[in-house]
């Protein structure tokens, strides 16, 4: 869960302080909201972006709009409500005692 959405890649495209905004992206690391936003119709124009490293002026601040525009930060958003759910739904399950295979 934390993968999914701590508040560093969740919220790094809406950060304030335009020092950090899409240093995860800029670093290389792809979160689960830019990967999203690649599989949605700005996809190609993302991955160019990230392939070219975001060369050129303004190559961060699109790329970071694309995923906003992509709809990377509610798909990620929803993959982890989904996990959450799980999680609290597998809390309910009584114990299960484990055992080992029997080896042949």
């Amino acid at each position: 869960m934390f993968q999914l959405c701590n508040s560093r890649q969740m919220l790094d495209v809406h950060d304030v302080r335009p020092a950090s905004q899409g240093q995860d992206l800029a670093s290389g690391n792809l979160t689960a909201p830019a990967l999203y936003a690649l599989t949605s119709p700005v996809g190609q124009e993302l991955e160019a972006l990230i392939d070219g490293e975001f060369t050129g002026d303004g190559g961060l601040p699109r790329a970071l709009q694309l995923v906003v525009d992509g709809g990377g930060i509610e798909d990620a958003m929803m993959l982890a409500r989904r996990e959450g759910d799980l999680v609290r739904f597998m809390r309910v399950l009584p114990p299960v005692r484990w055992r080992s295979p029997k080896p042949q």
